[in-house]
Parts: structure tokens; sequence; C-alpha cells
């Protein structure tokens, strides 16, 4: 079926007059021209819709017309500045009846937010009047109504579930629709990958815009969207509406056509910037051009607590959400404008055309960050990150990578913030002083980390990974993986993890641990602390006052330059030191391996055996340690300390 022009044009979907047949998304309209501040208003919208506008000057009032039922309970809600949906600092909310009598006002809500209660007595044409307090202030807000309870068009009850991925997902790609009493429905792409689009109604900033959003899903996607000038296109794009909605003919689960408009009035308002929230938006609309509906059974509004249809619901996981990070409460992340495809997002458009293909950005080894390998937007975006971007612009934002395949790299070198990074997938990071706003998408492996001058903290995957820690004081864990770590200047602490792997502390007093596997342990020139843990280890001290301990298994300790520690303690199996240096460096030796000994001279009389220029200790059960080049044992006593 094909939606016919009535729906778009009211921006109401009525399943029983047009059963079938797709309702347009996003019902947000748009103060384009001052509204008046009688009943001869202009505007006016649906219960369950958001208005968008600004107070000009001083004393000025908006008036939006809404039809409201008798008996029916609604909350009005007027926001601006102490919400983040405008820069009214102090909105004031009045109700007016069809005469344009006063009914109701408001100033009291969500701290300077303005929220009214209120039941119509009669049904017919109300007014909502949008103020400020005193009517002294100016600024931008956004009105919205809806029945008392439901929040937005739908209302998910606020059960809040705890899903997976990929039921989030399928939400996107059916849920919504099946609640919207439609289906499943995407493009055919089984001949070609191509998606043509008409940008020429656009300004030049919202066509930036818009190619930036179509890079966005090609990173993700197997999708080619193609630019033309003609009229028969499977995207079509205006601006000449108020508000920003998509609208989509399907005909048996095939798009025939979609079309998206974003008003001119969008661009202005929110601005033209990666990090704008009209970048977000035109994310969103051409996902629902795609055959995406929303994370929640909502349209044109919603109240976290009310409305979300899934717990976790916001842009951390969705740029098809209504709820920003701080909306939702059980999310533990900054807010941050969604600047790509996020981590379900992906893995519906997938189920809808397939990953990106060979010949995506991502294919092959990939730089993501610094001197990095992509360009288009997101090589803007981690501009941005280590300084500033024009393109980027001021906002925080949050992004999902997403790689194809091959040996890749996130390089944040140019950034300087305390950055915690976590190379795992389906994970979120900290990055550039926010919280949980990297995040790296479902079964994407990404190789390699190189950092800034922050105090950072690099967790590794099962990959072979190469950590670099960069300036700062940081924190490597390599996890499972034969990985390679390299803590550079500052007092760095790197964890092997599983598997054989090498680690290389730099400058600084660092802390060294091999922990499972052979691994090789290489301080620096601080006053390192190595510990080889369980496998046979080679630890190497080199220059500065380092202390050593082999750990269980065959272990080489080499201290080089310094007056160096080696540690051996029950259970530490067989470790041999090349380069004890007498009456320079120590051996420590845990107290039980001498019990029964009343000083170091009778506990080598005893246990050591002196070949050539060696030293072999045996303590029994297995332990020992040989001392190449030491043949004089006295001189050895006096280096031996007991703990």
């Amino acid at each position: 079926m094909f939606m016919c022009e009535l729906c778009a044009l009211t921006r109401t979907f009525d399943p029983a007059r047009h059963s079938g047949e797709q309702a347009e998304i996003f019902a947000s309209f748009q103060e384009t021209r001052d509204a008046e501040a009688s009943v001869q208003t202009g505007y006016s919208i649906s219960v369950g819709d958001i208005f968008t506008g600004a107070l000009g000057y001083l004393g000025d009032r908006d008036w939006v017309a809404v039809t409201l039922e008798a008996g029916q309970a609604y909350t009005i809600t007027l926001t601006g500045a102490n919400s983040g949906n405008g820069t009214l600092p102090d909105p004031y909310l009045r109700l007016y009846d069809s005469s344009g009598t006063l009914l109701d006002e408001a100033d009291d809500g969500d701290g300077y937010d303005s929220v009214m209660d209120y039941t119509a007595n009669t049904t017919g044409t109300y007014y909502l009047a949008a103020g400020s307090y005193a009517d002294i202030d100016t600024g931008s807000y956004q009105l919205a109504i809806n029945e008392e309870g439901a929040g937005g068009n739908g209302g998910g009850g606020g059960t809040g579930s705890q899903a997976t991925l990929d039921e989030m997902a399928e939400y996107l790609t059916d849920g919504y629709w099946e609640d919207s009493f439609d289906s499943r429905h995407s493009f055919d792409t089984s001949d070609s990958t191509e998606i043509t689009v008409n940008l020429s109604a656009l300004s030049s900033g919202a066509q930036q815009l818009a190619r930036w959003a179509f890079e966005a899903w090609e990173l993700v996607a197997d999708l080619e969207f193609v630019e033309t000038s003609s009229s028969n296109v499977d995207i079509l794009f205006r601006d000449n509406d108020s508000g920003a909605y998509a609208t989509s003919s399907t005909s048996g689960g095939t798009i025939q056509s979609s079309e998206v408009n974003i008003s001119q009035n969008w661009v202005s308002t929110y601005g033209s910037t990666i990090s704008s929230y009209t970048f977000s938006t035109y994310i969103h609309e051409i996902g629902h051009a795609l055959g995406l509906g929303h994370q929640g059974d909502y349209n044109g509004n919603a109240i976290y607590g009310v409305d979300e249809t899934f717990a976790l619901d916001s842009y951390q996981l969705s740029v098809m959400s209504y709820f920003s990070q701080e909306d939702n409460t059980e999310v533990d992340a900054s807010y941050a404008e969604p600047a790509s495809a996020m981590m379900t997002d992906i893995i519906a458009i997938q189920e809808l055309y397939g990953a990106a293909g060979r010949n995506s950005a991502s294919a092959g080894n990939t730089i993501w960050g610094a001197n990095g390998t992509l360009d288009g937007y997101l090589a803007d975006v981690f501009d941005g990150w280590g300084g500033s971007n024009a393109n980027l612009g001021d906002e925080p934002v949050t992004i999902t990578i997403y790689d194809r395949d091959g040996i890749d790299m996130l390089d944040l070198s140019n950034n300087n913030s305390n950055n915690r990074l976590d190379l795992n997938d389906a994970t979120a990071s900290d990055i550039n002083g926010l919280i949980g706003n990297l995040l790296i998408a479902r079964d994407t492996v990404i190789e390699k980390a190189k950092m800034g001058r922050g105090n950072d903290t690099v967790i590794g995957n099962e990959a072979n990974n190469r950590l670099l820690g960069g300036g700062g004081n940081d924190a490597l864990s390599g996890g499972a993986g034969q990985d390679k770590m390299f803590g550079g200047v500052g007092r760095d602490t790197l964890s092997g993890g599983a598997g054989q792997d090498k680690m290389f502390g730099g400058a600084g007093w660092d802390q060294l641990s091999g922990e499972g596997g052979n691994d090789r342990l290489l301080g620096g020139s601080g006053r390192d602390t190595l510990s080889g843990g369980a496998g046979n280890d080679r630890l190497l001290g080199k220059l500065g006052h380092d202390t050593l301990n082999g750990g269980t298994g065959r272990d080489l300790m080499i201290g080089g330059k310094g007056a160096d520690t080696f540690v051996f303690e029950t259970g530490n199996g067989r470790d041999t030191i090349r380069d004890f240096a007498l009456g320079q460096d120590k051996l420590q030796l845990e107290s039980a391996l001498a019990e029964g000994f009343g000083s170091a001279t009778a506990m080598l009389d005893d246990l050591a055996t002196v070949t050539d220029l060696l030293t072999l200790i045996e303590f029994g059960d297995g332990d020992r340690v040989r001392l190449i080049g030491i043949s004089d044992l006295d001189a050895l006593a006096d280096d031996i300390i007991f703990v």
C-alpha cells in the first residue's frame, strides 16, 4: 500500500483508515514565523507532538492550537534552558479556551521549566501559550502536550525491560512497526546497493549535513547513496515544511520511495556542525527513510520513566532514541549527541541491508583517529577531540566504531584527556572528558591503540594487541592474546594477561606484570617493578634501581644498570639471575625459604653450591635460583635480605 497524501499533510495516522500504511515519523513542529498571541495563531499541533519556537522580544508570547477531548487528563510541558531544550531561562505556561479566555497557568515544574496537568471539560480547540516569567526573557523553547501517563505518541508504558542488543535491534526493524500497525520494510537492494537521493531543495549547509549522514550509514551498511537531480529517486529531501520527519511509500514490505523533511529553521536554530542536534536529526530521519523505527513505542514526544520500552534506551545505544543519556536514569554516560549509527542501529541496519562491503571505508587496515586513514566527517570528529575543528563544533558527541576487517588502530595520541579505552567489542569507553561516549560495535576487533598525554587506562581484547600509553601515568592491560605494550613517559602500570606478552615500561617508575604466559618485561629508565607471574618469563630492568620477581616458572632476570632487587618466593620455581652485582644488588628471599637458619651465611653454607662462576641455591620442592657470575658466598650473604 502507498501512503496517502493526507497522512503526510496532517501528521496523523489512523490504522482504521489506512490499514497497512506507514505513519509519518518524528511529529515535531517549528515556529517559522512569529506565532500570534491570540486565537488567530497560524500554528496547531496534535496531542503527543512537540512544538519548537522562540520568544524574540520582551513580552513575546506564542500561541499554539490543540484539540482536547472532554474528560481526558493531559500533561503540558514548556521547557527551555533548564532541561537543555532551548535557551529560554524561565518559561511560563498558559492555557486558554476556544474564545481566548485564560483557563490555567503554570510556572512550576522541574527547575525553571513549566508543567501543567489539566483535564478538559469540553471537547474542542484550546490554545497553549508559551511565555516567560514576568515577560522579561527571550529565548528558544519546546512546548509539548500528552495524555496524562501516556507521554508520547504510542507510549511504551515505562516497562523498561532489560533487553539484549539483538532484542533492541529487532524492535527497530520490526517491533516498532508492529506497535504502529505496520510491518518491516526496506529498499530492495538485491540487484544494486545504490540508494538514489535528491538534495537539490536543500541549502548548501543542509546538503553537507545530509552527505555526512550518508557517510554514517555507509560506514556500517552495504549501501551507497548516489546523488541525482531527478525527481524519480529513492529518497527525496525537502526543507519547506515545519519540523523534522520522514515518510515512506511501501508495497509488500518494500519501500518504493521515501521523503525526508527537515525545516530550514532547524539548521538556523540548532546549527550545521557535526556536533549539532541538526546532524543527529539527519542521521535519525535517514534511518527512518531506510526502514528503522524508534527505539521504543513512542513518536513525537516521550518521557523516560513513562514511555521507554527498554531500560537502556538512550542516545548511547541508538540514534533512533528519543532519550538523551541524561534523560535515562539507568545509563552511566555523559550527555552527547549521536554522530554515527550507534550499537543497536548497526545491528538493525545490517539485518535489513547487510554489513558494509569490501569497498567500505573500514575495509582493510584502518587507523581511526589522529593520523587516520579515514577521510570524511569522522576525521573531523577525531581531529576535534584533539583540539578544535570547525566542522565538528563545540558540543559533545558520541560515536560507535564499526570496523569491517584488517589490522586496525585507534589513535588518540592527539588527545590529552585522562581517557579510559576498552577495546573489547560491545563496550563503551570514556574519551575526551566524557563518560561512555565512544563505543565499539559488536564483533568489531580493533587490535592497536595509541594514547596521548593524559593518565590513560587501556583494556585490551582477545586479539594480539599493540598498546602505546604515550605521556602520562597510564594503565595498560593486554587481556588474552600475544600483546605488546609500551608505557611511554610516566609512571605506568602494564598487565599482560593470558598469552605471551611483551612489555616495555619506558621512562618513569613503572610496574610491569606478565601474569599468564611466557612473557618478556623490559623496565626502562626509572625505578621499575617487574613481576613475571605464571610462565617462563624474561625480565630486564634496564636503567634505574629496579625490583624483579619472576613468579612461577623458569624465569630469567637481568637487572641492568642500577642497584636492583631480585625477589624469590616459595613456589617461584627455577629462576636465573644473569647480572647480579655483589655489593650493589640485593637478593630478597621469602623468610619461609630460610626457616631454621640463623643467618644468610648459614643458609648458603647448607643450600648453595658453587660451580665455576655460578651459584645455585636449592630450597627444595623444586624451588631454586641460579646466580650467574657469582662464586663468593660470603659477599653474597651480605646482599641477601629476608622478608
